[in-house]
């Protein structure tokens, strides 16, 4: 519970009493003791007739900012109104609200003003991830004595375009002192994004995301924003420019569920592997292009959806595929012109009544099949071992069933008490064939890869085994 007073930025002299207190639905909330809106009731009284009092409450607030009783800065940002009572006669009103984002430390002028030249997160797994330690324990013969150093491991860092810097940090806390039956020192990795320039919250929030999606990648699982803080470009109480350290909450509930687990030797890559080329990997996949961008907005949206239907994470790896392959493949021009010359004689060859209906039902004719886009990736990545042709064949008429029904489709899917099961086993290997495509495009070699995947078990942890017909 933090107590002070709040007001809008340059309207301090209406500022209210206010108490911000977490709840379990919401997070953190802002409950006002007043409202912001003054009826002006001289002015309705000298109206001579009767008039109908505005009764409302405001929608949003874009930035609130605060004072808690130890002096300490606040500012709530987006803040969206749950509810309260309107200042009427005889009572101040009071809002309650809903801050998007909670930042400690400084006070902005404006939701546009909320700029930072810095974004560190935590995330889970990114421990297990980094794989790297700062500690070096020797023992004696006996065990005992045991001599324990420590000293932070160096950041890692790349750079990217824009003047934006990426990095991988290691903070420590501790020692604790007086250490004497005890001492600890808790390391933990960050996720940082500096920039050279100012720039909004959103956009350095979007780049340090993709960057964990990266990582997610390596892991297996989605990482889940754990704490978050910043840096940003301030005045002291003198007018000197200086560099304020913030801690930030974004008051929202993670997408990514809590997820098992999972140790770095699962992981089909981890830091170590490629701090060599740090740099380089990063530049290349903040360099995706847009059929890559496409094929990740799927993927990653629907790992982190692991509660989805298996009707829907099929589709969705389907089709991330699917887009992928419309985006990148460019047919054999001579392919092209053979088809457009065929096409053109079937067009002649019918009455002139019937040339546009046909032209019409022809127009998308040049364009593979759907178990054509999914073959011709899987050659690309060498990856038969992962997909069949029958698989490819079967989830192909999945996905024809579900898109366009056709009755002659239903006949080729598996009986029903066993078409769930099936269909769970083609979205596993879709989304491993999602995650050998980004991996070669990153430069990752496929022999090693495939090796990762058998070894991680990749597929087995998530495989389920159809029981055999009686």
């Amino acid at each position: 519970m933090t107590a002070g007073h709040w007001w809008e930025p340059g309207n301090r002299d209406k500022s209210l009493p206010g108490v911000l207190l977490e709840d379990e639905e919401h997070g953190w909330v802002l409950h006002l003791d007043g409202s912001f809106e003054e009826i002006d009731f001289g002015a309705l009284a000298s109206a001579g007739t009767p008039v109908a009092i505005p009764v409302r409450l405001p929608g949003t607030f874009p930035m609130l900012v605060g004072t808690t009783s130890q002096g300490k800065l606040i500012s709530l940002v987006g803040c969206q109104v749950l509810g309260g009572s309107p200042n009427l006669l005889g009572s101040r009103g009071s809002l309650r609200l809903w801050p998007t984002v909670v930042v400690h430390g400084v006070h902005f002028q404006g939701a546009a003003d909320f700029r930072l030249t810095s974004l560190s997160m935590r995330y889970s797994h990114l421990d297990a991830w980094a794989a790297t330690s700062g500690f070096s324990v020797r023992y004696a013969t006996n065990i005992y004595p045991v001599e324990v150093t420590y000293a932070k491991p160096e950041a890692v860092d790349g750079v990217l375009s824009g003047g934006l810097k990426i990095s991988i940090e290691f903070w420590a806390s501790g020692p604790s002192l007086p250490a004497l039956t005890n001492l600890s020192i808790d390391q933990q990795c960050w996720l940082t994004i500096t920039s050279t320039v100012d720039l909004p919250f959103k956009k350095l929030l979007e780049d340090i995301t993709d960057f964990a999606n990266l990582i997610s990648l390596g892991v297996g699982e989605p990482l889940r924003p754990l704490a978050m803080s910043a840096t940003c470009n301030a005045q002291d109480p003198s007018g000197s420019p200086v560099t304020a350290s913030l801690e930030l909450i974004h008051n929202r509930k993670p997408i990514a569920p809590t997820s098992r687990e999972v140790r770095h030797w699962e992981m089909l890559f981890i830091l170590p592997e490629v701090r060599a080329r740090f740099s380089e990997l990063m530049a290349t996949w903040f360099g995706r292009d847009e059929a890559f961008r496409s094929l990740c907005a799927l993927y990653f949206g629907t790992v982190r959806s692991p509660s989805m239907y298996v009707e829907h994470r099929f589709l969705n790896m389907f089709q991330a595929l699917e887009s992928y392959d419309r985006r990148t493949f460019t047919p054999a021009p001579e392919k092209m012109t053979a088809h457009q010359e065929r096409r053109d004689r079937i067009l002649k060859a019918v009455d002139t009544s019937d040339q546009k209906w046909l032209k019409n039902q022809l127009r998308h004719s040049h364009e593979p099949a759907a178990a054509d886009r999914i073959q011709r990736l899987v050659d690309k990545l060498d990856a038969s071992w992962l997909l069949s042709k029958d698989d490819i064949s079967m989830a192909a008429d999945f996905r024809n069933y579900y898109t366009h029904f056709d009755p002659k489709v239903n006949q080729r899917l598996p009986a029903l008490d066993k078409r769930f099961l099936v269909m769970h086993n083609l979205a596993v290997r879709l989304r491993v064939l999602c995650e050998l495509l980004l991996l070669d495009a990153m430069g990752f070699s496929r022999n090693e890869v495939r090796e990762r995947i058998k070894s991680t078990q990749r597929l087995e942890r998530h495989l389920v085994e159809l029981a055999e017909e009686g």
